[in-house]
């Protein structure tokens, strides 16, 4: 059933481009545009102490952001080793064009995604730097890399609407 769904998708989108492009860009700028009514209550105030609930072994805020500057260190290293290591397994196919398209697809859903979630969380934008960090994990370039693989290989446009019909069936 999802196979015959993803695969109509991926027809209609190669057949109309230039209308999936434009709907993307008016999704996007409304999803940055949504505006939520601002909290009925006032922010809480930060405390100096984290506490286990029960327990005495409490947290100082400095020790608190000493963690989370850590952790948020080795998931940025590991997600920026994640990702040279996708890259350089495009770059063993040997196109320049396939990895275009995987760094243009990296670049490009990442800052949409991230400052779509930071938007309706309503975050600062200094949030952004770990949230495109957190996306770098998620994103699967082998899949991307097949459908560009796939378009690339059309010798006609018909054969690109089937071909990308065919990979994103996959």
């Amino acid at each position: 059933m999802l196979v015959r769904l993803f695969r109509a998708h991926g027809d209609f989108c190669a057949s109309h481009p230039w209308e999936v492009i434009v709907a993307t860009f008016t999704l996007t700028a409304c999803m940055l545009s949504v505006d939520k009514p601002p909290p009925t209550s006032p922010p809480p105030i930060p405390t100096a102490h984290h506490c286990l609930p029960g327990t005495t072994n409490c947290l100082t805020l400095e020790d608190y952001n000493a963690v989370d500057v850590i952790v948020m260190t080795m998931i940025r290293c590991i997600a920026v080793l994640y990702s040279y290591y996708q890259f350089c397994n495009l770059h063993k196919l040997g196109s320049k064009y396939i990895l275009g398209i995987a760094g243009l697809f990296t670049v490009f859903s990442s800052f949409v995604f991230s400052s779509s979630v930071i938007n309706f969380m309503r975050s600062d934008i200094s949030d952004l730097k770990d949230a495109l960090f957190f996306f770098l994990l998620l994103i699967d370039l082998s899949k991307a890399t097949l459908l560009a693989q796939f378009a690339l290989s059309s010798s006609s446009q018909q054969e690109v609407r089937h071909n990308i019909a065919r990979g994103m069936a996959l």
